[in-house]
């Protein structure tokens, strides 16, 4: 039985038999778990007078799934990166290991991850996010054309919306459906899926990496972090299904099936959204690094807030590296100031080379983090809310060097307790200057980041 594409589900556990790649008659007993985010795989096995290795590059197993219908058929996965979890070793008839999961592929027949032409892309939130295109799929028929008392709507489906188009890849969303016929229920069921075609074949780690900032843009449109719930990939030999494992790359999302997006598709016209799509294709070069840690952060519910804090303060360093704040004379009352003048009046410097050493270091060149943070705060200005206190470029930077220095005590900066709204605000901050560097629209600026209250307590 095919695999499809349109109607896969990853199942709670598959089981079968496994073995390794260099021993491909060998026959393990085992089962595959998928639970929340995590993923992990336990053996059951005769010994055969060897110890077995605590980690595994890699597993080929020929499980048991069952389709929607509930017919039971045979697939292939290959898991990667097996890690030791635990083992038992019930005498010499059966031992028992544990290992944790880092990715899984599924597919039939051979196997081939490379050479990559497309990539499509299964999450729950693009059906809301795209609902005007889902609903205006079906026009209702005048009432008076049809027989009294019933009611027919017809279903057109829908063509596919294209947001990038450029010399590397072509993107769209597309909507499969299905039509449920017989007895009392009938309807359409219709999902939205975002495609990926690439011009020229890559390797799977290029596309993943494409994914990977795609979706970061749909982090940034919906002002949502949002689980995927699976990856199907199409290479010149055949198609698999791809899951990561969240946790082996420290992702914790609250899965949600009812998660709204900030913004839906109709908020931008085709012109618009074609357009931020090809500014993040140009932008995200550029800042790469600094946008992953952003992400990286807002992924992991369960980062601290002092976490939050210095990723998201080195985030805004690198946004922030091209921009220039005005020269002037640093707070007189930072350690380093206070450390200067209290050198001078210790020493009795001359009024001469005591100006000559406030210029040369306590004078700014507009170079500096919070010079650029201020002028980073600038261009996101009409959007901040009301709270954001005066002082709070230098008490956020302080309370930053404070984390990673803890016997530094620069003032003024953020109390403990003080960390979690201070983090919230530089979530909000980064999100609204990612929004203006892609030039949307203020009130849809307005609209994501719902300004007059912060989306998250921290991230």
């Amino acid at each position: 039985m095919p695999l499809e594409k349109n109607k896969f589900r990853f199942q709670s556990h598959y089981i079968g038999w496994w073995h390794r790649p260099e021993r491909p008659s060998e026959k393990l007993s085992g089962a595959l778990f998928i639970e929340n985010q995590n993923i992990w795989l336990e053996l059951y096995f005769e010994p055969d007078n060897s110890d077995f290795p605590q980690h595994l590059d890699t597993l080929y197993g020929c499980v048991c799934a069952v389709d929607n219908d509930g017919h039971e058929y045979a697939v292939n996965i290959t898991v990667e990166g097996l890690n030791y979890n635990k083992w038992i070793h019930h005498g010499d008839k059966l031992w028992h290991y544990k290992y944790t999961v880092s990715n899984i592929f599924i597919y039939e027949g051979a196997f081939c991850k490379d050479m990559v032409g497309s990539v499509n892309v299964r999450a729950i939130i693009l059906d809301e996010w795209a609902a005007n295109v889902l609903r205006a799929a079906y026009i209702e028929i005048p009432y008076e054309q049809i027989p009294h008392s019933h009611h027919v709507i017809y279903h057109t489906p829908p063509q596919h919306y294209l947001l990038l188009n450029n010399e590397r890849m072509t993107t769209y969303l597309f909507f499969p459906y299905s039509y449920t016929v017989g007895g009392i229920n009938r309807g359409v069921k219709q999902q939205a899926f975002l495609h990926i075609s690439f011009k020229e074949r890559c390797s799977f780690h290029e596309a993943l990496y494409v994914v990977n900032q795609i979706q970061y843009l749909f982090y940034t449109l919906t002002n949502q972090i949002f689980p995927v719930d699976y990856l199907y990939v199409e290479t010149i030999m055949n198609a698999f299904f791809y899951k990561a494992n969240d946790s082996v790359l420290y992702r914790y999302i609250n899965n949600s099936s009812d998660i709204e997006p900030h913004s839906r598709l109709n908020d931008f016209s085709k012109c618009e959204i074609q357009s931020i799509f090809q500014k993040w294709i140009e932008l995200y070069p550029n800042y790469s690094d600094a946008i992953n840690s952003y992400f990286e952060t807002r992924t992991n519910i369960y980062n601290s807030p002092a976490s939050c804090i210095k990723n998201y303060i080195s985030t805004i360093d690198t946004l922030s590296k091209n921009l220039k704040g005005a020269k002037g004379i640093i707070d007189l009352t930072t350690n380093r100031a206070k450390y200067l003048l209290r050198i001078i009046d210790k020493y009795k410097i001359s009024n001469a080379d005591s100006n000559e050493l406030k210029s040369r270091f306590l004078n700014t060149s507009g170079v500096e983090l919070k010079t650029r943070f201020s002028k980073l705060i600038n261009a996101i200005e009409d959007y901040i809310p009301l709270d954001l206190e005066p002082d709070f470029i230098v008490k956020i930077v302080n309370t930053r060097h404070n984390i990673i220095h803890p016997q530094a005590n620069q003032q003024p900066c953020y109390s403990l307790k003080e960390y979690k709204k201070a983090a919230s605000k530089l979530n909000f901050i980064i999100l609204s200057y990612l929004l203006v560097l892609l030039e949307v629209k203020d009130d849809r600026i307005k609209t994501i980041c719902r300004i007059g209250g912060y989306n998250s307590d921290s991230h």
